[in-house]
């Protein structure tokens, strides 16, 4: 296969165009051809390369640097941030039919025209082909005719095919962590839900290495490009964002405890936001900057590119909640995005100095921002069983809560049944979904406290209040203290006060309480006289 002659600068906008146009302009002298009057709205041409996309959320974009272009619209704040906004070097009038901007054009045609771009005209890199040994020693890197493969990439895994069943799409997928990626995952309300959406950046990786193989080696690269070997001694800037949107159906919430994690990437910040009345939830991962002041070795950002496989954004604690719907399947679709740039020139000091302009337009340098823009499509061995079959390419995940089983509490006071309350089974009186049912106020008995709901009537069960999980119909048993009786008062009483009787001449009659007191009274009397008549007798 011959490859086609490319020269400096108009390698910036071939790159990344469509087979047809490319061909054109790299057989002309034409640099690029006229923008549209007006970027600033889509035209026809536009709208029909997007009309058959459903799986993302496309904004036409424009901005000072020249874009024009569908883009995610979750992406709009990264390229309103870029780090390379300075660059303006994105005026060609082109869109690129699936490369670079993978899953953003849609349809048959485009499929084809991705195809045709790469067999027709990025192939001749994507292969070992013999390359023409220029004359100067000092800009031959094609030694023996080889192609010029400074980072060794490896032609069957490392770089774009020929095949033309070749499937030139990011692809992804969603499903909980642990659990089938295409079944329907039952669950319970109160359950926490794992959730891992992952994207094969290998497409990426083969496009990226496949661009690097077809700017230094076209038939005649830029001069300074071959004798400062761009590869191993030029400077870029890069930057980039992951965006990953998910759409959460009625019952499953983000919480507090909810975590991030990403893996497969590094150097990133993650940055999480709720919208659509917290519908749906976008978790962005935008990418850091390297090197000093943002400016690193081109080869340290492919050897970054290298390491590039699968990427997973994991989001932990996702809550199934009591407003879920029953018996019927809740679904979450998720999206992808991408979008990554870098600029590469054979002069150093226009990146270092972000001066583009310093860079002249001839085949003696080159300079071009090359973005590449992503929307992940669903991959086919993860496909969900609910997926609709007109729209293959979404990514979703499905889980189901059955209607669980109605259960009786029935509350015993005192003997008596005293109140009951519908509970469904596995769930709590406070937290499932029979909102009308509630725990009964506490019952009263005469001389008792309550004290407690028991399982066992005599109050060595287990206690029962409304948070506590009701298994099927059970009974309960109101538990009571007896009120203590209040201490009655022991003080003594007081005597009762006795009125003397003054003695009279009469004497006491008999039964006479007086005479008996007065009879015992003259009886001791007369008893101290006598003794203290003896006691006289003994002493004389």
């Amino acid at each position: 296969m011959k490859k086609r002659p490319l020269c400096g600068r108009r390698l910036g906008a071939l790159v990344g165009m469509g087979a047809a146009a490319a061909l054109t302009l790299s057989l002309s002298s034409i640099i690029a051809t006229p923008a549209h009057a007006d970027t600033t709205q889509p035209s026809d041409k536009y709208k029909a390369m997007v009309a058959e996309n459903y799986w993302a959320d496309l904004t036409w974009y424009t901005d000072a640097s020249g874009m024009h272009r569908y883009v995610p619209t979750p992406l709009v704040d990264y390229f309103k941030t870029s780090r390379l906004a300075w660059s303006d070097d994105l005026k060609h009038e082109f869109y690129t039919p699936g490369y670079p901007d993978l899953g953003i054009a849609a349809g048959d045609k485009a499929d084809a025209n991705i195809t045709d771009f790469v067999t027709n005209f990025m192939g001749g890199y994507s292969l070992d082909l013999p390359h023409k040994e220029p004359s100067d020693p000092a800009l031959n890197h094609w030694q023996g005719g080889k192609q010029w493969n400074p980072y060794g990439f490896n032609y069957k895994t490392d770089v774009l095919t020929t095949d033309p069943k070749t499937d030139y799409n990011i692809r992804g997928d969603i499903q909980e962590h642990g659990e089938s990626s295409t079944d329907v995952v039952k669950h319970k309300v109160n359950d926490l839900v794992d959730l891992d959406l992952t994207i094969d950046m290998d497409m990426f990786k083969k496009m990226r290495n496949t661009q690097l193989l077809a700017i230094i080696n076209s038939e005649f690269p830029a001069y300074y490009t071959m004798l400062n070997n761009l590869p191993e001694n030029g400077v870029a800037r890069s930057d980039g964002e992951l965006v990953f949107v998910f759409d959460l159906p009625k019952g499953l919430e983000v919480t507090k405890s909810t975590t991030y994690t990403i893996k497969g990437i590094d150097d990133v910040e993650l940055t999480a936001t709720q919208e659509n009345n917290d519908r749906r939830l976008i978790v962005k991962a935008r990418l850091q900057p390297h090197g000093t002041d943002g400016v690193e070795p081109l080869k340290n950002l492919y050897a970054r590119i290298q390491n590039l496989k699968t990427v997973t954004l994991s989001v932990n604690d996702l809550r199934v909640t009591s407003t879920v719907a029953r018996d019927q399947d809740s679904t979450v679709v998720a999206h992808a995005y991408g979008a990554h740039e870098y600029v590469s020139s054979s002069s150093n000091d226009a990146i270092i100095n972000k001066d583009y302009a310093s860079v002249q337009n001839d085949d003696l340098h080159w300079y071009a921002r090359l973005p590449l823009v992503f929307a992940a499509k669903q991959n086919d061995a993860g496909r969900d069983v609910t997926t609709p079959a007109d729209k293959p390419n979404l990514m979703t995940y499905t889980f189901r809560v059955d209607a669980p089983a109605v259960n009786t509490v029935t509350f015993v006071s005192d003997g008596k049944n005293y109140a009951s309350a519908q509970v469904e089974q596995d769930d709590t009186i406070d937290s499932d979904s029979l909102t009308a049912e509630s725990m009964p106020a506490n019952p009263t008995k005469d001389g008792y406290t309550f004290k407690a709901w028991n399982t066992k009537q005599d109050g060595t069960g287990d206690s029962f209040d409304g948070s506590t999980v009701v298994t099927g119909d059970m009974t309960v048993y109101a538990i009571y203290e007896k009120v203590p009786v209040a201490p009655q008062n022991d003080t003594p009483k007081q005597p009762t006060s006795t009125t003397k009787v003054k003695p009279t001449g009469a004497l006491p009659k008999t039964g006479d309480s007086t005479s008996s007191q007065l009879t015992l009274a003259s009886g001791l009397v007369a008893g101290i006289l006598l003794t203290g008549i003896a006691l006289r007798r003994r002493v004389n």
